[in-house]
């Protein structure tokens, strides 16, 4: 299996549509969304491509030649307001179901923290869902294995009314 972790480019439009679907429609992000064009559209043009102008790490994983991940963190907060220290927002990080348990959104997040390291950024926000073990236990080898804190400081909840 040969892997491979690619920044994305806005003329990879297409391809991180593609991926952006495939990721609202696995039930693992924050909201419920519907199937349509213009929910991928708005999700790409709202948070992916501003983040790959940016030069934030948008970034594909690439299986034997095939996209089968995308991750993407947003830098806009630390351009936007004034904060105390520059932090990233990790927007989505997404692996087709069959190449899950692999390591590879371990690998996109090796990446993306090198990257966000080197523009001198030390410090991520992110959300996972509670019914996504898979990402919490991900998170937590990232922590063990590059000896960075990971924190739980916060519980979203939901009510239905």
């Amino acid at each position: 299996m040969s892997v491979s972790i690619n920044v994305v480019k806005v003329e990879d439009e297409s391809e991180s549509k593609r991926l952006i679907r495939l990721a609202l429609l696995s039930d693992a992000l924050p909201f419920s969304f519907i199937d349509t064009a213009q929910n991928i559209e708005r999700f790409y043009s709202f948070d992916v491509r501003p983040a790959i102008l940016n030069q934030d790490p948008v970034l594909f994983c690439s299986v034997n030649g095939k996209n089968v991940g995308m991750s993407c963190v947003s830098t806009c907060m630390s351009k936007i307001y004034e904060l105390q220290e520059p932090l990233a927002i990790g927007i989505f990080t997404f692996v087709q179901e069959s190449f899950r348990k692999r390591g590879l959104a371990y690998q996109m997040h090796v990446k993306a923290l090198d990257m966000l390291k080197k523009d001198g950024y030390n410090k991520v926000i992110g959300e996972i869902m509670n019914k996504n073990q898979d990402s919490l236990n991900s998170c937590n080898y990232l922590s063990k294995e590059t000896g960075i804190d990971f924190n739980i400081y916060s519980t979203r909840y939901e009510c239905k009314i």
